[in-house]
């Protein structure tokens, strides 16, 4: 088992499963405007698909929509995993 930590908590994960593939969803949080969005199941396998295994990897590549809309960065933002309690120990 590996660690992953999210919002100050230790969270398990199995080793050689994608990060992506144990969550059932994922809350993309910007803390510049305040807006969530979720990422849900079917989105996580495509971007597994894609490549993607970790969440900091994804959260890499993310940004805010609606901040970019405003001419800002839209980098600050926070990912939220939404784990599957059978992958949790």
């Amino acid at each position: 088992m590996n660690e992953m930590r999210t919002d100050g908590a230790a969270m398990r994960y199995q080793s050689g499963v994608s990060e992506l593939r144990q969550a059932w969803a994922v809350d993309i949080h910007c803390e510049d405007c305040g807006r969530t969005r979720r990422f849900h199941r079917r989105e996580l396998l495509e971007l597994d698909m894609e490549g993607f295994r970790t969440f900091p990897q994804l959260g890499s590549k993310l940004c805010c929509r609606h901040c970019r809309e405003r001419r800002g960065e839209g980098k600050n933002i926070s990912l939220n995993p939404r784990w599957f309690k059978h992958f949790l120990q």
